[in-house]
């Protein structure tokens, strides 16, 4: 949890993410990063962005489109 620049991580709202997520902001503040997806059955974003809030870390979404 050592860097010259800000630590982030990407955020799936699957466990693998959460939990790397929610151990790295014990240790260090971070920020997440999800992706949103137009077609809604795809879209975790606000899963995920609920998940970061409750563990006390910033999240971004990043909107993915067909185009």
């Amino acid at each position: 949890m050592r860097a010259d620049v800000p630590i982030a991580a990407y955020l799936s709202s699957g466990l693998d993410s959460s939990l790397v997520v929610a151990l790295a902001a014990r240790h260090a503040p971070i920020t997440a990063f999800g992706i949103a997806f137009e077609h809604a059955p795809y879209d975790e974003h606000r899963d995920a962005a609920a998940f970061a809030r409750s563990v006390g870390v910033t999240f971004h979404r990043v909107t993915v489109t067909q185009d």
